[in-house]
């Protein structure tokens, strides 16, 4: 990447008007970076590992994932938000209390009480090598859960999960455990598969047997085990077996009736020769409906429990998962289970189409990243295993550039002087584009049989430089047409493995001198990479290396040994990592060298081209945790306080800052896709109602501005209220930023953002939620005065109302109405006549109507003792242009026992809402009708 250089600079313009514009219109999805916290921008999609069905409101599911934690969904999977740190895979709704979640972390079993917001862990992990592999709530008996340990075996508890017992009686010293599953429809009834065959236990874990006699069945070594129900007289369950490999043209075993026989389900096609058994889905309403998800893409379903398939629908290539609605079977989802593929899919036809559900679902380990100086706003982020993306409004959205998923790409450089030249290293061997990556070629000329990384130099036009295999380097002149071979980094070495593929750094002052890092060493060519030397002092495990562009003389080294810097071209070097703290010994080297002090790694490391005395570190094991320099690398603070929160399981795999505007810096991460922040130190402005041990307001708003001649700057907050506040940039006097929050749970379970401004010059906005630790970012381009009001801004944590015991739906009654609805004492007409809604209400013996009266086409209230007193006020409103359904709203001044009664006169749809004595209810129900 080349210096850069700030645009000449112009007179910002100033206004001293000042419009709130309360429009409720969605604005545009936010672009750019978060203000002192990281922003996920994508792309779209991930590896979700399972995914669970809240049983009391249809529109919340929860999706697990191997390497990003727990996501939400308030909306049926229209979009998606990651919830804090705490819970992991698996996840266990109580099937008593559907806002108490458990799950399983790091640290062991985990409880939320509050739908994922928080977390506390129950029980540790109670040995450092043994793990968590299923968890399940009983359904029949509150407070009773069990968890299955890999080597260990079953653990009960009766107390929802506070302590916990051993419960393997005649498990012991079956090897591998693999997936512990209940009977539905007989209490007490579970079954665990071990690598020795399938155990049961008929009274609640208290004793297991082995479940079939049949020897070899019995040592099969079922991956997973579906249980589904038997009738509703308690008969017994069926059992599905899904084996680890195909076996003799077989992955499924069923069992019908206690201890077996299994007997084998044929395939739905005949084996590919893959190694995996595919899962087996099965209907939660019906022990014979199968559906098999093949690699090929094709879905194909059995109605008599695996004797015949058909072929269901298609285009589930890279998806190995299917989950069904327990409401409706119809509504299946897919699960990705590999890295090139979509994530999340959903089907309203029982599978014959499918729609791709990934909003706001970013879970894409990205090996390389990069945002080329001569293309502003463009970023190239190559998925591992995956396709090459692309996105030309700085991550606001994104395209798959075409043929790149098949190449198995590794990464890329675009070229400083033609940003629509880039190279593109792939287990297929060197590509090219020429057209900004809508095609690509093979290059020209001889090249190695293995490519690992390749540079454009960014001084000298046209000069590229390749590293292969063996740690041979080849060059080019002519931008990768023509290649010449040039000085190998270890000569000699014919079977050398490139383990950490070298990364080439160039000299601002001097083209022909180039540094690279190789097997833990750093290595410089002054004639153009023909020949390396070795430069000692910087550590025996360097893993990156930067130039300070303002004095080529100052080299920084990070590596295992911490961070070196030299003054001097590399003669001589001085440690220069303090405020990074030193991380624990490691305990075992695993075959290598061990770890030396200060026991922490330095792999990446960027230089602010602008500012040279402003860097960034990122220091690596087992997590990443990023630094800030701003005095030349001298003292070193961690980055952000939320990065912890935020990103606290994740690793990252490359920094870069943004060429046009050095103070918004990406990052590449293993399990969030690509994330960007602005990190000026910005004092946030709270608001909302107060949260957490400490009752500081739940919302954070954070701005930062850049003015017209590029200095750029924290904004600084005033709080005017609970709910509102403003900023001001360059003097205290002078408001720039008003901002207003709203809570809109009640209404689509959203938190609405409103600001506006007072200046032109381009800022950025960022909204936080500390429970839910959800962020919106928003950017205003220069020239603009802005006025937003987003309603969908934050996913709040769904709210259920204590108030609603009870939501039942009618679909259809025997014959419709014909007429309007006809107002009377105790009938509340809404949305042109078509609704009717009536309550009734009791207190102690005495009950009765309540007596409606009417404010408006769609809302009244109703009156229970007096007609000076309301009672209970509803409001309905035509939603069909957001999600196809009219919405209902009800609030109470009573706790009085009532009950709502709505129905609509065209449809005959009845929706029933029942608040018990002694609660205040309100609720908004967004699929009423």
């Amino acid at each position: 990447m080349g210096l850069l250089h700030p645009p000449p600079s112009s007179p910002g313009l100033k206004v001293l008007a000042f419009l709130f514009i309360f429009v409720l219109a969605a604005a545009p999805r936010p672009a750019g970076a978060g203000v002192d916290r990281w922003t996920l921008l994508g792309p779209p999609g991930g590896q979700p590992d399972d995914l669970v069905f809240d049983p009391v409101d249809p529109a919340i599911l929860y999706v697990d994932t191997n390497f990003a934690g727990l996501w939400k969904s308030a909306d049926a999977g229209a979009s998606w938000w990651r919830l804090p740190p705490g819970g992991a895979s698996p996840l266990v709704i109580d099937p008593f209390d559907h806002r108490t979640l458990y799950s399983v972390s790091f640290d062991g079993i985990v409880r939320s009480s509050d739908g994922g917001a928080t977390w506390t862990t129950l029980r540790e992990v109670p040995s450092p090598i043994d793990i968590f592999v299923a968890l399940t709530a009983d359904p029949h008996t509150r407070g009773t859960l069990y968890a299955l340990l890999f080597e260990n075996g079953v653990l009960k508890s009766q107390d929802g999960g506070t302590t916990w017992s051993a419960a393997s009686q005649g498990l012991e010293g079956l090897g591998l455990y693999r997936s512990l599953v209940q009977d539905p429809s007989r209490p007490g009834v579970l079954y665990v598969t071990t690598s020795q065959g399938v155990y049961t236990s008929p009274d609640a874990a208290a004793h297991w047997a082995p479940y079939s006699l049949t020897p070899d069945l019995n040592e099969r070594d079922f991956k997973t085990l579906a249980v589904a129900p038997g009738s509703s007289g308690g008969g017994p369950a069926t059992l599905y077996g899904t084996l680890w490999a195909e076996e003799s043209g077989y992955c499924f075993f069923r069992s019908r009736q206690p201890g077996g026989p299994w007997t084998p389900v044929p395939l739905p096609s005949p084996p590919d020769g893959s190694f995996d058994c595919r899962e087996l889905t099965v209907d939660p309403q019906d022990a014979n409906r199968l559906y098999v998800a093949e690699p090929d893409g094709r879905l194909f379903r059995s109605s008599n429990g695996g004797d015949s398939w058909e072929i269901a629908g298609s285009g589930l290539a890279g998806f190995v998962k299917v989950r069904i609605d327990p409401r409706d079977r119809h509504v299946l989802y897919a699960l990705s289970g590999f890295p090139d593929s979509r994530g999340l899919l959903k089907s309203r036809d029982d599978g014959s189409t499918w729609l791709p559900i990934n909003q706001g679902f970013d879970n894409l380990y990205i090996n390389s990243l990069e945002a080329p100086a001569g293309a502003p706003g463009t970023l190239y982020a190559v998925q591992a295993y995956g396709p090459v993306w692309k996105s030309a409004d700085s991550g606001q959205t994104w395209t798959q550039l075409a043929s790149t998923a098949s190449l198995t790409p590794y990464s890329l450089a675009v070229d400083p002087f033609d940003p629509r030249h880039i190279l593109l290293v792939t287990q297929a061997g060197l590509r090219v584009s020429h057209d900004g990556g809508a095609s690509w070629a093979p290059p020209g000329g001889t090249l190695p049989g293995g490519v690992y990384s390749l540079a454009f130099h960014p001084y000298l036009q046209g000069s590229v430089v390749l590293a292969g295999e063996s740690y041979s380097i080849f060059t080019s002149a002519d931008g990768g047409e023509t290649w010449q071979r040039g000085g190998d980094l270890f000569p000699g070495c014919d079977f050398c493995l490139v383990t950490f593929p070298p990364r080439f750094t160039f000299d601002p002052a001097d083209p022909r001198h180039v540094f690279t890092v190789a097997a833990g060493q750093l290595l410089a060519s002054r004639d153009g990479a023909a020949h390396w030397t070795a430069i000692p002092g910087a550590g025996s495990q360097v893993q990156v290396v930067a130039v300070d562009p303002s004095d080529p003389r100052t080299l920084y080294a990070g590596g295992c040994e911490g961070l070196s810097k030299s003054r001097d071209g590399g003669a001589n070097w001085q440690p220069s990592y303090q405020g990074i703290p030193p991380g624990l010994p490691p305990t075992f080297s695993g075959g290598g060298p061990p770890l030396p002090p200060p026991y922490f790694c330095i792999d990446l490391l960027v230089i602010d081209p602008r500012h040279p005395a402003t860097l960034y570190a990122d220091r690596y094991g087992p997590l990443s945790q990023l630094y800030h320099s701003t005095d030349a690398g001298a003292t070193w603070t961690l980055l952000a306080s939320d990065f912890t929160r935020h990103l606290d399981d994740t690793l990252l795999v490359s920094l870069v800052l943004d060429p046009a505007d050095p103070g918004r810096l990406y990052a590449a991460t293993n399990s969030y896709g690509v994330v960007a922040g602005r990190f000026p130190g910005a004092t946030p402005l709270r608001l909302g109602p107060p949260v957490g041990a400490a009752a500081t307001p739940r919302f954070t708003v954070t701005a930062a501005w850049r003015d017209f001649a590029d200095n750029t700057g924290p904004a600084t907050p005033v709080r005017l209220g609970p709910d509102s506040g403003y900023f001001w940039f360059f003097a205290p006097g002078s408001l720039e930023l008003a901002v207003k929050l709203l809570d809109g749970t009640v209404v689509n379970r959203h938190l609405w953002t409103f600001y506006a401004s007072l200046s032109n010059v381009p800022f950025e906005v960022t909204v936080g939620d500390e429970l839910t630790g959800a962020v919106h970012t928003y950017l205003n381009p220069a020239g603009r005065f802005a006025s937003v009001a987003d309603v969908r801004s934050l996913p709040s944590v769904p709210q259920v109302s204590a108030g609603v015991a009870a939501v039942s739906a009618t679909p259809a009654v025997a014959e419709l109405a014909t007429t309007p609805c006809a107002a009377g004492p105790t009938s509340l007409c809404l949305g042109g006549r078509r609704f009717k809604a009536e309550v009734t209400w009791q207190n102690g013996k005495d009950h009765g109507d309540g007596q409606a009266v009417a404010l408006a086409d769609e809302s009244g209230y109703f009156w229970f003792f007096g007609a000076d007193v309301p009672e209970v006020f509803v409001k309905l409103l035509d939603g069909q242009a957001f999600n196809g359904h009219f919405w209902l709203f009800y609030g109470s001044l009573s706790d009085r026992h009532y009950v709502l009664r709505v129905q609509d006169l065209t449809t005959g749809a009845i929706r029933t809402y029942e608040n018990p004595t002694g609660l205040l209810a309100s609720a908004g129900d967004t699929t009423a009708f």
